[in-house]
């Protein structure tokens, strides 16, 4: 059981829902650690093929909690610094998770809420959800992936614009720059998550974490190197029984079945 989350698995899926209500899901010490204790688990779970976050209540999650007066304690540089790292640590385990991973956003998801929407690998939003990176306005950066993941996605000058302004995004307005994938009317942003999931979970486990792998690699590389990165992530594919069933289905003009193996 966890304190600030719920964790359920359902026919190869597994949903994490933030369950914070009362403080539109901020994060304090304790979430971070059930976040990190969670990503441990579903990674390493063969039952589990995608991972969906969502928020409950009224929104996704609206960053910090800086009421709970944690934040305050870290007043020196050094306490300040490996307070962060702790943060991105957290953040970082989940953006490395070897499965698919899907955000479904709904109201608000702001600061440390935007940052995990972008570990995920794919985010879904409801019409009337609203996001943006706004400690500036409190005399403070993202620090938990926002100045780095976010241009990555949409460029240096509309990040800066967004850090410098603060202003929160329409989920349209998301969708159009890049950082939402699908816009959705409002209530459905977990059903459409969960059917999109559903389609993924039909594929090779092992060719979904080659090629996620391929892409979070190679972004980090010049084109030629996470060209081979691609070469050697396929090539590992080859020799594998999903891949024969693969092949063979194709032939055989019926769907495959995947085994993992």
């Amino acid at each position: 059981m966890y304190e600030t989350l719920v964790y359920k698995k359902e026919a190869g899926l597994g949903i994490i829902t933030l369950n914070q209500p009362n403080v539109l899901n901020a994060l304090n010490a304790k979430a971070y650690e059930e976040l990190y204790e969670v990503a441990e688990l579903a990674d390493q779970d063969d039952g589990i093929q995608v991972l969906i976050f969502h928020g409950a209540g009224r929104g996704f999650c609206a960053g910090d909690n800086i009421t709970d007066g944690d934040l305050l304690k870290k007043r020196t540089f050094m306490g300040a610094y490996q307070y962060i790292l702790g943060l991105q640590r957290v953040f970082n385990r989940i953006e490395a998770i070897k499965k698919p991973v899907i955000a479904a956003i709904h109201g608000a998801a702001c600061g440390g809420g935007l940052e995990l929407a972008l570990v995920c690998d794919i985010r879904i939003a409801a019409e009337s959800a609203r996001l943006g990176l706004p400690e500036l306005k409190l005399g403070a950066l993202p620090c938990i992936g926002g100045t780095q993941r976010l241009p990555r996605l949409i460029g240096t000058a509309k990040t800066k614009e967004l850090l410098f302004t603060g202003k929160l995004l329409p989920a349209v307005e998301a969708e159009r720059l890049g950082i939402i994938n699908q816009v959705v009317p409002d209530g459905r942003e977990l059903e459409e998550a969960v059917s999109m999931a559903n389609v993924i979970k039909e594929r090779s486990s092992l060719a979904l974490h080659m090629a996620k792998a391929a892409v979070d690699q190679g972004r980090n590389h010049d084109l030629y190197t996470a060209l081979e990165i691609e070469a050697r992530n396929d090539a590992m594919l080859f020799d594998t029984a999903d891949f024969r069933e693969g092949m063979l289905a194709f032939s055989e003009k019926r769907p495959p079945v995947f085994r993992g193996r």
